[in-house]
């Protein structure tokens, strides 16, 4: 029983990846289909176009399951996402093809299209990311802008693991969600247990280099640190060494967390280890 089990589970998973690999390749086709037509109709030239989505995948890999926004284990599969743009003709834009290997977040999207259509001066106080135009004009080599990424995880309605944790559980999802029938009927969190859900959620704080993960557990946190750039899977924790990188990072987490969203990591304290 064990084996067909196990056969039966392995082979769902193949269709899984299958079914998300013949995703990948529709969504290709109808981005290919789009900027053909913008380019036949002579309007690509003068269009700003992104490509970008909202949240990675996990597909099983080492410490999660099927999903996303349950953990930031195993790698960046869940968030490092695609940014892909066109700068219109005449906008001081790089040659097509150019690669800018820097962090950057989804919150810099916004003002940096607000830039991009001559409307910088107009970006709201209450951004908190930066436009990214001047790594999108081929100046990322000489210019940092030191955009550090931060994310929480989503609501967790399943028991909440890590690696080297016990389990905690939490409220199932049948307690904790209503039907809500003045918002079409969609699933809402109840009130009372908004704090709770808040407080358990997993946090990180990205570099180019580094990874923290700010886990609750047992009435406080425990962490989990990895140097991506020598270990992209997450297998090597490096939380009980500590270190320079690691205490400024945990300090960062807190302000962030805090309120105060413009905070900057110039790539040189990737280094300060």
């Amino acid at each position: 029983n064990q084996k067909v089990s196990f056969e039966r589970i392995a082979a769902q998973c193949r269709e899984r990846a299958r079914q998300y690999g013949f995703a990948v390749v529709e969504h290709d086709h109808v981005v290919g289909d789009l900027l053909d037509e913008l380019s036949a109709s002579g309007y690509l030239k003068n269009t700003l176009v992104i490509v970008t989505t909202d949240h990675g995948e996990d597909l099983y890999e080492k410490h999660t399951s099927l999903g996303h926004g349950t953990n930031f284990f195993s790698g960046d599969q869940a968030t490092h996402i695609p940014f892909i743009v066109h700068l219109p003709e005449g906008d001081g834009g790089p040659r097509p093809g150019l690669r800018v290997e820097r962090t950057v977040r989804n919150v810099d999207i916004a003002p940096t299209i607000l830039e991009a259509v001559g409307l910088g001066a107009a970006i709201p106080a209450s951004y908190q990311g930066a436009s990214l135009l001047p790594y999108l004009r081929g100046q990322g080599a000489t210019q940092d802008l030191g955009l550090p990424a931060f994310a929480e995880t989503s609501y967790l309605f399943f028991p909440k693991r890590g690696p080297g944790l016990k389990e905690e559980r939490l409220a199932p999802l049948d307690e904790t969600l209503r039907i809500d029938e003045g918002f079409r009927n969609q699933f809402v969190l109840k009130e009372r247990y908004h704090r709770q859900v808040i407080e358990s959620k997993d946090r990180m704080m990205r570099t180019e280099r580094w990874k923290l993960i700010q886990i609750p557990y047992g009435g406080g946190f425990a962490y989990r640190f990895y140097d991506m750039r020598s270990d992209p899977h997450q297998e090597h924790d490096l939380s009980e060494r500590g270190g320079p990188v690691f205490e400024n990072m945990r300090r960062q987490l807190e302000l962030y967390w805090s309120g105060q969203s413009d905070l900057r990591w110039p790539h040189t304290a990737d280094e300060a280890n």
